[in-house]
């Protein structure tokens, strides 16, 4: 997409969709978990790939950036906390 703003709106909507079939109603701006998968998809369709459920879930585990923003992963989202989700 050339557009960045309807990208990242599409992006919010999906991750909202995601995070609200796991029973998460997730803030956009302060949930971690919103904030990872937005990334993680931002990352991929950036690179023009598509995620699946799979990718998804790798990309949780083992996050294909090292930083989020000026953060850098494991600070933002330290290994193991996505056990911690529904």
């Amino acid at each position: 997409m050339d557009d960045a703003d309807a990208l990242r709106e599409r992006i919010q909507g999906t991750v909202t969709g995601l995070l609200g079939l796991l029973g998460l109603d997730a803030d956009p701006l302060r949930s971690r978990e919103h904030v990872l998968l937005s990334n993680l998809l931002g990352h991929a369709w950036g690179e023009g790939r598509s995620l699946d459920m799979g990718g998804l879930i790798a990309g949780i585990q083992a996050p294909p950036f090292a930083q989020i923003g000026v953060m850098p992963v494991d600070a933002f989202y330290p290994p193991g906390n996505a056990s911690s989700w529904p």
